[in-house]
């Protein structure tokens, strides 16, 4: 991720998971997200859990984070977009890298490049520690 780009934390806690099966879809894990940088003003949550809106016009660097959760740990590995008028997001969200760090754990970083107010639909891939499941959350986050 570039050094001058504004990145925002979001904050994920695991509050039930439920592992995702292949067979179904719609089996998601619940979480809270919360957002914890706003990138320079251009990134907002209006209530705790709410919608995180992301500016028209704004490139910023999406940075996902679990909260350290008892008695599991959970580690986000991926992600994925899809526009409500089609497309993956692929030159919307160029990047996505995951990085981790001794201290602070495992972060998924993604770039906002959407310069348009087109609505795509996230999901974030978790995977739990203790046996190596796999879950999906279903975050709220619109490009307006």
């Amino acid at each position: 991720m570039s050094n001058k780009t504004p990145a925002a934390g979001i904050m994920v806690t695991v509050t039930q998971f439920v592992p995702a099966a292949a067979d179904d879809g719609k089996s998601y894990t619940t979480a809270t997200v919360k957002l914890v940088g706003n990138a320079n003003g251009t990134v907002s949550q209006a209530t705790p859990n709410g919608a995180i809106r992301v500016d028209r016009g704004a490139v910023v660097d999406l940075v996902f984070a679990m909260a350290p959760a008892s008695p599991e740990t959970y580690y986000p590995v991926g992600i994925s977009f899809l526009g409500h008028n089609g497309g993956v997001g692929m030159d919307d969200f160029p990047t996505r890298t995951i990085d981790v760090d001794a201290f602070n754990g495992m972060t998924l970083t993604v770039h906002d490049a959407n310069l348009d107010s087109n609505v795509f639909d996230f999901k974030l891939v978790v995977q739990r520690q203790s046996d190596g499941a796999l879950g999906i959350i279903d975050p709220h986050i619109n490009n307006a």
